[in-house]
């Protein structure tokens, strides 16, 4: 993917190293057309680049002894990734062990240059003895590719006094020096600067490092880091609270405004869930104020050691892809946009961020998925899944369908055997019933809830004539209905609950989704899940009236079904008075005819009412479970949850009745952010004025 292009007028709130280079394709071959990886295009800005590359042509027009060119320092603690990050940005393979550390300054200079070529020398301390000087002065090596630098880096620690030969006696070696290992890089593609791997800063000495080896690489790196050219790049590691991490108090005690050091977050795949806030809020400028702002980089695996620079990056690309405190995150520099410092300037950004959000719900809620925010669906997800959840209309749906099944499956708290009143639907459906209770998921509607207990015809009519059968049986078998409906209102709610806050996340700026999730979504939801409940409330008070019914389909139903068993019977009592004669062939017996049709009577006058009153309830049963299910769909559910989320989550009216001090705590920038601005607006200035005076320079060569 092409980097983006970046103004000068931008937030350095949060930036990863994404050091994907558009065509990496020759990791660790010996030449390339063009070296800039966008790891390091990543730490200019478009501005940043065109001076560098003017200062480039002033050097080569005779001026570059009075143009100093800039410098890159890496430092941190001890194993806090500062080679990877030197890796990241310039794709030289560093030699990697386990333990390994950094034992003298590593100046790895990129100059410009008409022919590829790679060169290594050894810079000796001014502090040795200058017959040791000049020896390592004579370690002076050109190599055609990046394949050998592991091992001159060892020759040169062994030059240095670092090392034994192998087979030479072991003897006391010191464990750092203040010599300089140099590698230039030259070539057509390649930017004019010098970048410095550096010692890690000692917490604890021992295991071969002593009180003098931790002074000496505290002095080591703070003469680079005090050095006014220097660019400080301050690593620290997620590995360690960053409150307890030397480099960046000894940055802030150096570089005290913060104009010369970039920070940069390493290992950040060890980042519990607990402490991504921390790290977050780290990266966006809230802890440590850096002008120049934080990186946020992944260093290799022990898996991904022998990956190419290619399958290096793909990784680190998809990590912060797939991780949600990053993925939310862009990869750019987020542009600070219009100031936000009074209160007219903040209203408007919030009406702005309103509109955007109330076309996007307004869009779901009715179904029209014109907008980039929802994409394509995921066709090999169901349809409530996160991949999904932005098509909220057939969520919705969806939803409601399976609430309207488990209505008709466990919706009653008894499953009554079939009679010879039932019809074939009605059969196959108790036959379906009772597969799908074996086989509910934990998470589905009523999966926690009991099961209807399972009840013979003669058990299910034991009563009397002088009770209200019809209404007692009816509010008992109904029981089940509000559990099942507080469920699917939770499931509702949660699933809007996620949609809005993809949405928020969509729509406007990370620093201030806390805020409005807690001003403006989460008690809006809340509220409505509230009113939901009420009126499902309603609902059941009203199922707990006298049971009515002034549907003329109850009374056809209830009479066919009548009619269904009386045709039962009438097929048992011809079955019973049938005879068989080689002289009449089959006939019925009127005698046992009319016996079979006597045995068929109820004379029990309590089982006669039970039976006509199960009857009654079994029909009027259907037809309440149509209208509650249909009730709680439109004026639960729709009502409550899902249609009025445009109006409820930060619409243009809202934002327009919003008191002062709401949108002032919404919407106003904070100290960090407006000191930041200030900075940029500042530096802006500068880089204009700097190009003027460098295009005067140009002019006056050529004139």
């Amino acid at each position: 993917m092409a980097p983006k292009k970046r103004s000068t007028k931008t937030a350095v709130t949060r930036r990863h190293l994404d050091s994907t280079s558009e065509e990496s394709e020759q990791e660790n071959s010996t030449t390339r057309d063009t070296f800039t990886t966008k790891a390091f295009k990543d730490l200019q800005t478009a501005d940043e680049r065109k001076v560098l590359d003017i200062v480039d042509k002033l050097r080569r027009s005779g001026l570059n002894g009075t143009v100093e060119l800039p410098q890159l320092v890496v430092c941190g603690d001890q194993s806090s990734g500062k080679s990877s990050v030197l890796e990241a940005i310039t794709e030289i393979p560093f030699p990697r062990k386990e333990n390994l550390c950094t034992r003298f300054a590593t100046e790895v200079v990129l100059r410009r240059a008409s022919k590829e070529k790679i060169s290594v020398c050894i810079i000796p301390s001014k502090t040795r003895p200058d017959a040791e000087q000049q020896r390592l002065r004579d370690f002076k090596l050109a190599i055609k590719g990046f394949e050998r630098l592991p091992r001159l880096i060892e020759e040169a620690t062994i030059a240095m006094g670092l090392e034994s030969k192998a087979g030479a006696p072991n003897s006391r070696r010191a464990a750092f020096s203040k010599d300089v290992l140099s590698i230039e890089i030259c070539g057509p593609g390649r930017p004019q600067l010098t970048l410095v791997d550096l010692p890690g800063l000692i917490h604890t000495t021992g295991k071969g490092q002593s009180p003098s080896d931790k002074n000496l690489v505290f002095e080591l790196v703070k003469e680079y880091m005090k050095n006014p050219r220097t660019i400080i790049l301050a690593i620290g590691s997620s590995k360690n609270d960053w409150q307890n991490q030397v480099i960046l108090e000894d940055c802030r005690k150096i570089d005290k405004n913060g104009t010369r050091t970039l920070g940069i977050i390493t290992k950040p795949d060890g980042i519990a869930p607990s402490d991504e806030h921390t790290w977050i809020d780290l990266a966006m400028n809230k802890h440590i104020f850096f002008q120049r702002g934080w990186h946020i980089l992944r260093d290799r695996t022990p898996d991904e050691m022998n990956f190419s620079f290619r399958e290096r990056n793909k990784a680190e690309r998809e990590f912060f892809e797939n991780r949600e405190c990053f993925a939310s995150l862009p990869t750019d520099i987020l542009a600070l946009g219009e100031p936000k410092t009074t209160l007219a300037q903040q209203k408007s950004v919030l009406v702005r961020m309103s509109l955007k959000i109330h076309n996007i719900l307004k869009s779901a809620v009715i179904g029209y998925y014109d907008h980039p925010f929802f994409g394509p669906p995921d066709m090999d997800a169901s349809v409530d899944q996160r991949n999904n959840i932005r098509r909220l209309r057939a969520v919705i749906q969806h939803k409601n369908r399976q609430f309207a099944e488990a209505m008709r499956r466990q919706g009653h708290k008894y499953g009554i055997e079939c009679g010879p009143g039932d019809g074939d639907n009605d059969i196959e459906m108790s036959k379906n019933t009772l597969t799908q209770l074996t086989k509910l998921e934990p998470n589905e509607i009523g999966a926690r809830l009991p099961k209807p207990k399972l009840l013979s015809q003669d058990q299910s009519s034991q009563g009397t004539s002088t009770q209200p059968l019809i209404a007692q049986l009816f509010w008992d078998q109904s029981t089940p209905w509000k559990d099942l409906a507080l469920e699917h209102i939770e499931h509702v709610a949660s699933a809007c609950q996620s949609f809005v806050q993809m949405v928020l996340f969509h729509a406007t700026p990370k620093e201030l989704h806390s805020k409005l999730k807690m001003h403006c979504v989460e008690k809006a939801l809340a509220d409505e899940k509230s009113r939901s409940r009420e009126e499902l409330e309603k609902l059941i008070k009203d199922k707990s009236g006298v049971p009515m019914t002034y549907n003329g389909q109850f009374t056809t139903d209830l009479q066919k079904q009548r009619q269904r068993k009386h045709f039962k019977e009438t097929e048992e009592a011809v079955r019973q008075s049938e005879r068989f004669t080689i002289s009449n062939g089959r006939f019925i017996d009127p005698a046992k005819l009319t016996a079979a049709f006597e045995s068929s009577i109820k004379k029990d006058l309590d089982v006669f009412c039970a039976e006509e009153a199960l009857n009654n309830q079994q029909a009027y049963y259907k037809e309440e479970r149509t209208y509650f299910i249909n009730a709680i769909v439109k004026t639960v559910i729709e009502r409550h949850l899902v249609e009025l989320l445009p109006d409820m989550i930060l619409s243009p009216v809202t934002v327009a009745q919003m008191p002062d001090k709401d949108v002032e705590f919404i919407a106003a920038e904070d100290k960090g952010t407006s000191r930041h601005r200030a900075h940029l607006e500042q530096q802006r200035a500068m880089l204009e004025q700097g190009i003027q005076t460098l295009r005067e320079a140009m002019g006056s060569l050529y004139n």
